[in-house]
């Protein structure tokens, strides 16, 4: 078995640790894995998981977009939501990051092309990056005290990130745009959700940008657990502090 570390993603972001779990997700050989993209191994794992449930994978996709006019395109794909910061600086910030949105939006909300016109058949995608959720969630959490799950933790990262942007790619054998632009759409409705659950918790809040709130106020505790207990997602908290702002520090006379 040859490992290619030269000008591999995944070995320079997993190690081999996280090139074996690639491989044993993807049912691919670890050399191919290594070769691959995060986007190419999250398609195996699909495609991977489809067969081993007995579920039928289209040879050549047809269906990931139909002609649409101008007017339904501009209401349905909009994007991520962003709140524009106002210049200035800021004391004791807290950044509050939903962990893996996108993912957990397809998982929590049952998202899955053959769901659009049929929202009783039984979900595919949904089911099966739950798993792939859920391991990297507990992975997240070993790697705070043990370091040989970073490795892991990266790979897994990386195909949840790219597990977003297949289900709007053309040619991915499970991706759909409505989809994607439904993906699209709950994040917004989530983002404004805790931007008002903040103030209305007396938080300042700063910035926003897709999956991430910046806010001002104490405790910070009590708005991660409301977050978590309005949305249903998982969330971590990260600090500003002026340490990290040496320049306005010297300008203030305090270094």
């Amino acid at each position: 078995m040859l490992i290619d570390t030269a000008k591999s993603f995944v070995y320079n972001g997993g190690g081999l640790k996280g090139v074996l779990m690639a491989s044993r997700l993807s049912g691919l050989s670890p050399n191919l894995t290594v070769r691959f993209t995060p986007g190419t191994l999250i398609s195996s794992y699909e495609v991977y998981e489809a067969l081993r449930r007995g579920i039928a994978v289209p040879f050549r996709k047809r269906d990931a977009a139909s002609i649409r006019n101008i007017s339904e395109l501009k209401a349905s794909d909009k994007g991520g939501m962003i709140f524009q910061p106002e210049p200035g600086v800021y004391e004791k910030v807290h950044q509050i990051d939903f962990t893996s949105l996108y993912p957990s939006i397809i998982v929590k909300y049952n998202l899955s092309p053959e769901t659009l016109e049929h929202p009783e058949r039984s979900v595919f995608l949904s089911t099966v990056l739950s798993t792939l959720l859920n391991l990297r969630i507990e992975t997240k959490r070993r790697k705070k005290t043990n370091p040989d799950y970073k490795g892991i933790d990266s790979i897994l990262k990386w195909m949840l990130v790219t597990c977003f942007g297949y289900t709007g790619y053309r040619n991915a054998k499970f991706g759909q745009i409505q989809i994607h632009e439904r993906i699209t759409d709950i994040s917004r409705e989530l983002l404004l959700q805790i931007k008002e659950l903040a103030e209305n918790m007396g938080f300042e809040v700063l910035h926003g940008i897709v999956d991430c709130l910046w806010v001002v106020g104490e405790p910070i505790s009590a708005f991660k657990e409301a977050v978590e207990r309005e949305t249903g997602i998982l969330t971590e908290v990260g600090h500003l502090q002026l340490d990290r702002f040496p320049a306005y520090e010297r300008r203030h006379g305090r270094l």
